[in-house]
Formats: C-alpha cells, sequence, structure tokens
C-alpha cells in the first residue's frame, strides 16, 4: 500500500431536526380538568387585632397553682456509721503516712531535714552546753550559724566576680580577634580580575 487512497462507505447518519417534538403516546383524559383553582371562588380571610396581654398577667396565676417545694429532711447519722466513718478515715491517714515514708526522697530532702534535725537537737540542749570552744574562742551556734552563711555568700559574689570578669575579658578578645580578621581581609586580599569573585570569599 503505497500512496493509494482507501475508500471507506461510512452510514450517514440521520440528525434530527431542531424544533420537533416527539408525540405523546397518551391520549388526553377525559372529564378531569387540568386546572381545577380556576373554578373554585378564593376564601376570604378575616385577620383580627388580638391584644397584648402583659407577661406578669399571664404567669400570675402559674405562680399561684404551682405546688409548693418540699425540703427533704436528711437523715440523722446512726452511731455506727459515726463509728465506721472514724475508722476509715484512720485507716486512710496510716495509709497516706506509709505511702509519703515508701516514697523515695531527693538528696536534697534528705540533707534539710537532716540540718533541721540537728537544729532541733541544739536547740534543746541546756545553755551551758551550746557553746563550742573554737581554739581559744567561745561560739553559741546561732553565731557559728552566722558565719557560716556569711562565708558561704562571700564565697558566691566572689565567684560571681570572677565570673563576670572573665566573660569581659573573653568578650574583649572575640572583639580584636575579629577586627583583626577584617583588617587582615582587607590588606591581604588577592587582587582579581572578576568583579564577582568578592561574593565568593
Amino acid at each position: 500500500m503505497s500512496d493509494a487512497e482507501i475508500d471507506v462507505d461510512m452510514p450517514e447518519q440521520q440528525i434530527p431536526a431542531p424544533n420537533e417534538q416527539p408525540e405523546d403516546p397518551l391520549p388526553p383524559s377525559e372529564g378531569v380538568d387540568e386546572d381545577p383553582e380556576e373554578d373554585e371562588p378564593d376564601e376570604v380571610v378575616e385577620m383580627k387585632i388580638k391584644e397584648i396581654v402583659p407577661d406578669a398577667e399571664v404567669f400570675n396565676d402559674a405562680e399561684a397553682q404551682a405546688p409548693p417545694k418540699k425540703a427533704r429532711a436528711k437523715r440523722p447519722i446512726s452511731d455506727k456509721q459515726r463509728a465506721h466513718l472514724a475508722k476509715i478515715r484512720v485507716k486512710a491517714a496510716e495509709a497516706k503516712k506509709a505511702k509519703s515514708k515508701a516514697k523515695p526522697k531527693s538528696a536534697k530532702k534528705v540533707y534539710e531535714e537532716k540540718v533541721e534535725d540537728e537544729h532541733e537537737e541544739v536547740d534543746e540542749l541546756p545553755l551551758e552546753q551550746k557553746t563550742e570552744k573554737i581554739g581559744s574562742i567561745n561560739l553559741t551556734p546561732a553565731e557559728l550559724r552566722q558565719l557560716q552563711y556569711e562565708a558561704i555568700y562571700g564565697y558566691d559574689t566572689h565567684r560571681k566576680a570572677e565570673k563576670a570578669e572573665r566573660r569581659k575579658k573573653e568578650a574583649q578578645e572575640a572583639h580584636e580577634k575579629k577586627t583583626y580578621q577584617a583588617i587582615s581581609r582587607a590588606v591581604n586580599r588577592p587582587v582579581d580580575d572578576d568583579g564577582w569573585g568578592v561574593c565568593f570569599q
């Protein structure tokens, strides 16, 4: 099959005319009116204006008719019930104590409890036994505690001051290093013929 033309016989389709309506298969019914509403006359509805009654008058009778509410009297608790409730409360308190004792405590709480116990023991001693001899100085426990607090506070302030000084020194060194690098980059920049070479450094 070279350049030969192929003949194909195609059946022609029948295209219906645009405004043709198919015939109605049902014959018209006899004795049935198509518009039954046309024969009946319209009914006239009369509108009346009602008087508006205030709510107070409407609900006034309802309040008088409502039955009074009865207050339900509570039954008094018997002695047997009271004893049972007391018994349950005691059991609950014991269970709560056992649960708190069984719970592992943090090291901080254990230390605080130990310190409190020591302070209570020191406070319970008579005044003559309270003084401790440190070298040739006699100190009461309150004075000793005060000296300890002052020593701790002094150490903390000294440590914080050193830390602030160290941070200031590190910031100064970082600033100097940054300026040195910027200057060295500007001085030691290689000469490029490429105008875009600066973008990729």
